[in-house]
Formats: C-alpha cells, structure tokens, sequence
C-alpha cells in the first residue's frame, strides 16, 4: 500500500492556439501559428490552412517557436497572418 499526500487544490492553466498554416521543413510538414509555434508535426490534419514553403529553419521542438535567421521573412508571414487572409490563400512561397 502506497500513501500519497496531495495538496488541497491544484492550479492548471490552458492555452489555446489556434493553427494558421502548415511548413514544410526536410519533409516533414509542421502545424504553426501566427506566432510560429510548433503545434504538431504529424503532417496535414485535414485542416484548410495555407503551406508556407521557402523558410530555412535552424531548429523546431513541439510546443516552441521555430528557430529561424531569415527575419524578414518572418515579418511578412506575421502581417500574411494578420490580414486574416488564410481562408483564400493555399501557398506562401518565402523564397527570394
């Protein structure tokens, strides 16, 4: 027999984010944010999200923001996301 104590209340706190668009990175295709945050990496879930192409990724781990030196191309994802323009746009290619 194992005896635990816990204590009289416990604070958990969920964030939602909501996905905006799929990177494909070394053939994998990661699900993001507007902020870039890694949400999956387990491919196309089904959802009508545009697929940005052209982004060089130094590093990525689930639940953080992508690691990336390209900035600008970044500030314009960020305005992409912002203008609210995802239901009509299927690909966003960042190459130069």
């Amino acid at each position: 027999m194992q005896k635990r104590l816990f204590p009289p209340s416990v604070k958990v706190t969920v964030t939602e984010y909501t996905p905006s668009a799929y990177i494909k990175i070394d053939g994998k295709t990661l699900l993001v944010n507007s902020e870039l945050r890694v949400l999956t990496d387990t491919g196309n879930n089904g959802e009508t999200l545009p697929t940005v192409t052209g982004l060089a990724v130094t590093d990525y781990k689930l639940g953080e923001i992508l690691k990336t030196d390209e900035n600008e191309k970044i500030r314009y994802y960020k305005k992409f996301c912002c203008q609210r323009l995802r239901q009509r746009v299927f690909l966003i290619r960042l190459s130069k």
